[in-house]
Formats: structure tokens, sequence, C-alpha cells
């Protein structure tokens, strides 16, 4: 972020380089003026750099989600329905995003952080490059007239080469995310319910956590020890909530099991650890 913020004091350098040979031809001056004060220049230029590149980050982002809403395969239905459609393809990514961090080694983490961190750059010099070279532009107008074409050809030719490498980077940091997200898959505890808490009279609130239960309960069932369909509370993705049915007979441990509706592929049945049943 601190390159891509760097570029964005470039332009404000330029842009107000710009301006003021509008009010004072004489740069020179300003120069010598600016001389005694040129380490805490610097200082001031390296923070802002922290903070642009910062801001711009998110800010990307923020306009990405408003593209998807406008003119993006989203766009159909009102504006709200449009919203929480890429509020939940988010909140999915983020689900994913959290499996990987949470089964993967050590090794697969520290390359999907750099494979992002390419694309989080390149997608910030995108519109960095193009606001630097229209500042230098606003800039060379007047003093560097007879090169300002070749100017313009060069920045041009810079920035096309981003969208090429951004598209290129882009690419392989989504393919090495869907890698990891089939090997966090594979993890034995991708498929673990956990009890909380695991042990409670008729009656108690059970909260039973993962990370794949769906969207909603359709098509999908809790059995707790021989009661199928045990009284649910909520079904969110990442948990269940559900009532300890009564009838379960005498105290101890309760197996139960989650059948999980996974599209196309059919079903999956979990199985979590053991609930102690109390008297």
């Amino acid at each position: 972020m601190t390159i891509a913020g760097s570029v964005y004091v470039a332009c404000i350098f330029f842009l107000l380089a710009g301006l003021y040979q509008y009010c004072v031809s004489d740069l020179e001056w300003l120069a010598h003026r600016l001389t005694p004060f040129l380490t805490y220049v610097a200082v001031m230029a390296v923070a802002l750099s922290y903070i642009f590149g910062f801001v711009a980050h998110r800010v990307i982002q923020m306009l990405i989600d408003v593209i998807k809403i406008v003119l993006g395969k989203t766009a159909k239905g009102n504006l709200a329905e449009r919203r929480k459609t890429v509020k939940e393809k988010r909140g999915e990514t983020l689900m994913e995003e959290m499996t990987i961090w949470a089964l993967c080694s050590h090794r697969v983490h520290r390359e999907m952080d750099f494979q992002y961190t390419q694309v989080a750059l390149l997608r910030s010099l995108l519109p960095s490059s193009v606001l630097l070279g229209l500042a230098v532009g606003f800039w060379s107008h007047r003093t560097c007239q007879d090169h300002l074409q070749a100017i313009a050809i060069s920045f041009l030719s810079f920035v096309v080469l981003l969208v090429f490498a951004f598209c290129r980077q882009n690419d392989q940091y989504k393919t090495i995310r869907t890698d990891a997200l089939l090997v966090a898959r594979t993890h034995p505890d991708y498929w673990t319910p956990i009890l909380s808490p695991d042990h409670g009279k008729a009656a108690t609130r059970v909260t039973i956590r993962g990370i794949n239960f769906g969207k909603t309960q359709q098509n999908c069932a809790v059995t707790f020890g021989t009661k199928k369909d045990a009284p649910l509370l909520v079904w969110e993705p990442t948990h269940v909530i559900l009532l300890v049915p009564s009838d379960l007979g005498s105290a101890g441990p309760v197996h139960i099991k989650v059948e999980v509706d996974i599209g196309k592929k059919g079903k999956v049945l979990l199985t979590c650890p053991p609930f102690t049943l109390d008297v």
C-alpha cells in the first residue's frame, strides 16, 4: 500500500506544482525556500504515502462493490436486493477465507498473503498511475509542451502493462485460493462441528458451531440421539441452535448428527462430539 500511496503523493505534488505555475512562474524560488525543510517534507511524504495507500485500498474495495451492485451480474431486481446479494457474496468469500486460515498450513498462508498483496498493489496502482499521468500532464503542458505527447504515450503504455499484469496476477491468486480451499475442505476438522455446551438437561439450548452448514435449513436436519428433526431455533452457515429434546432416555452420552445439503453433490452427515445428558 505504501508504493501505491507514494504514487498518490506524487500526484498531489505535480498537481500543486502545476497550480503554482499559474500563480507564480518562478519554481526555482520555491525550491530554494523549501531546501531547509526537505527532511520534514520527506517524513511527511512517507506518512502521507501510508495514509493514502490505506485509504485508497479501502475506497477501491467499496467502489468494486458499488460497480457490482450497479453494473455487475447482480444488476437484477431493486437496489436493496442487489445490495443484499453483494453482501451475501462477500460474506461467503470471507467464510471461505476463514476456512483457509483455520485449516491450511502456514506455508499456504504465506503464499496466499503474498499473492493477495500483489493483487492489492496492482489494483491500487491502476487508478493512481492514471491520476499521476494526468497530474504530470497538467504540470508539464506549460513547460514541456514539446514532450507532452511522448509523456502521454509513456504513461498510457505503462497503464496498459499494469492492466495486463493485474489480470494475470488476479487469475493466479484465484487459482491458488481455489486450490487452498480444496485442501482446507479435506481437513478432518472441516467436517467436525463443536458443541456448546456439551452437557445439560432436556430443553437446554445447545449451539453447534461449524463452517459448512449452508445458508438455510432447507433439506437439512439434526438428529439428537433417537430424536430426528430436533427442535431448531437458528440455522446459519456457521452455527445451528437447537433445544435438547425430551424423552431421550437415561442420563449419559448422546450422539448428535447434522445432515447438511451440499447441493448437486447430495447430502453430508456430520457427526458431532457426544452430548452428555444430565438427569
